[in-house]
This record gives structure tokens, C-alpha cells and sequence, in this order.
């Protein structure tokens, strides 16, 4: 529905200024004008009265404003019951999110309900583990997938994506304190002593490094927080510290020892839902996608 005419001359009427009006309508003050005059010859008359200081309506020209107007007023409202009827049939998705790896999770499995259902739209909101918590309880998202260290933290129905282990980044000459022995795990007491690299406040190792730190009774000196992977290794290489990364990220051909810690430094990542999700074919198939072996990143 093509409106541009009867825009540009209430834009005239309303700045009572050609320049003015065109520069509003982000057009040359030649294009208004000249559709001004094309008009006023095919309607036969005159719409303005044109003086050095203002272009003011004539009746005929309020006449044509009055129409426009309600022309205009049409558009729009027609426009709105279109938009309506359209999102009638499209069903709109919202899930949060917590980390990186689970933005790929979503990217992949969003993705692949899309070539099936071509009338869905689905958002990825991105937020901390608490807050997207928060956000999933008032029903402002349908599903989350979060990363975290804990499965009895979590308040509403959930399924594991998988499980994953942090391990002791340390340098190949460094040996556990008060260990007489070879051992492929380091207990969190001998990290007592140890100064450490970890990653920024608010990440999800972070957050779990901390609750084990606390739970052993025990705060370390934190030498960096990174979250860079590069950094902490060349830190360590450095024997400045020692960090953790989780074991899918460990380099292969490095001369770094990982150990294992005891008790495990674990996280999860998950999807959560509410019940509502339970019902929905859409939410089901995004939950069994998101959990299935055969989904690989």
C-alpha cells in the first residue's frame, strides 16, 4: 500500500515549509516540491498558498489532509490486524542461555527444528545461571540450557546434555605438596599452599572453584583471573600458578600435567523446562534433540 504522496503532503501542512518538510522526510526539498505540483494539476487546484514565510492549506488542501489522514489511519490499522493474524501462527520460543558452549548447543539444535517446522521463531536470551533460573519460574522463558556444577541445585525438571571434568593445569616438574607417591588426582587440601589461576567472577568455573575452595575451608592466592585459555597455560608454564580448564579444552602437545582433583571438580550442562514444556511437541523435540548422542558439536 503505497502512502508516500499523501505522507509528503501532510508533512508539508504539518512543517508549513517545503525545506523543512523535507528535510524531516530525509528527501530533496526538488522531490516535494515537485510532487506538490504534479498533484495540484491533476486535482485541478491549488492545496497551498504560498508566501515567503509559511505555506498555509487551502480548503481544498485541508480537504485533502482530513482524507489523508484517514487514509493513513487505515493503513496502519490494517497493517496491525495483518501482523496479528501472523503471529497467530507462528509460535514464538524463547530459551536462555548460560555459556558459550551451550549458544552452540542451542545454534545446532534450533537449527535442526527449523527445517521441520518453518512457522516457529526461536530466541536465545543470554544470562547467568540465577538469573535465567529466575526468568524460567515467571515463564518468561520456555527452556534454558545452563552450565553448572551442581544437579540437586537445580529447582525445576531437567535433563543432562552431558558431564564434563575440570582438570589441574600444572606445570611437567610441579609435584602435589605432602605426596609421596605418583598420582593422577591432587586433593583440594594440597592446593592449600598453591597459588592459583582462575577464571573472572560470574563463570561457571569460577563459581564452582569457589563453593570447593570454600567447602575445604581454605582461600588460595589468586594470582590471575582469566578466562582466556592461551593466558593460563602460558602462565603456568611460566610457574606463576596453577589453573583449570576443563578436559575438552586441554591442548594435546603440550609439556603441561593435568591431574584430576579429589573429590572430582565436575559441571554439568543441562536443559531445564517447567511443565508447561511437557505439553508442547515443539519444547519435547528440542529437549530429546538436545540430549541425543547422535547431536554432535
Amino acid at each position: 500500500m503505497n502512502t508516500r504522496q499523501i505522507e509528503y503532503i501532510l508533512a508539508i501542512a504539518e512543517e508549513k515549509n517545503m525545506q523543512r518538510a523535507a528535510e524531516r522526510l530525509f528527501v530533496t526539498q526538488s522531490t516535494l516540491s515537485q510532487t506538490l505540483i504534479k498533484l495540484e494539476r491533476e486535482l485541478g487546484c491549488q492545496l497551498f498558498v504560498r508566501n515567503s514565510r509559511e505555506m498555509t492549506l487551502t480548503q481544498a488542501g485541508q480537504a485533502y489532509v482530513n482524507g489523508g489522514q484517514k487514509i493513513l489511519g487505515i493503513k496502519e490499522d490494517t497493517y496491525q490486524t495483518i501482523h496479528a493474524l501472523k503471529n497467530q501462527h507462528q509460535r514464538i520460543y524463547r530459551i536462555g542461555i548460560s555459556s558459550h558452549s551451550s549458544m552452540e548447543r542451542f545454534l545446532m539444535v534450533s537449527g535442526e527444528l527449523q527445517k521441520v517446522w518453518q512457522d516457529i521463531e526461536i530466541y536465545a536470551i543470554e544470562d547467568h545461571y540465577k538469573n535465567l533460573i529466575n526468568k524460567l519460574s515467571k515463564k518468561e522463558l520456555q527452556l534454558i540450557i545452563i552450565t553448572w556444577g551442581s544437579l540437586s541445585d537445580i529447582p525445576s525438571p531437567y535433563k543432562v546434555i552431558k558431564k564434563e571434568e575440570i582438570k589441574l593445569v600444572a606445570p611437567a616438574d610441579w609435584h602435589p605438596r605432602q605426596s609421596s607417591s605418583e598420582s593422577p588426582s591432587v586433593t583440594w587440601e594440597q592446593l592449600s599452599e598453591e597459588r592459583l589461576i582462575l577464571p573472572p567472577q560470574g563463570s561457571t568455573v569460577r563459581s564452582i572453584a569457589d563453593s570447593m575452595l570454600s567447602r575445604f575451608s581454605f582461600y588460595p592466592r589468586i594470582t590471575y583471573e582469566t578466562g582466556n585459555i592461551e593466558t593460563t597455560l602460558m602462565i603456568v608454564q611460566q610457574k606463576r600458578g596453577l589453573g583449570f580448564l576443563p578436559e575438552n579444552l586441554l591442548p594435546q602437545n603440550t609439556s603441561h600435567c593435568f591431574y584430576s582433583l579429589d573429590p572430582p571438580f565436575i559441571r554439568y550442562q543441562v536443559i531445564v523446562y517447567n511443565q508447561e514444556a511437557e505439553q508442547d511437541e515443539i519444547l519435547q523435540q528440542f529437549i530429546a534433540l538436545s540430549v541425543s548422542p547422535d547431536l554432535l558439536l
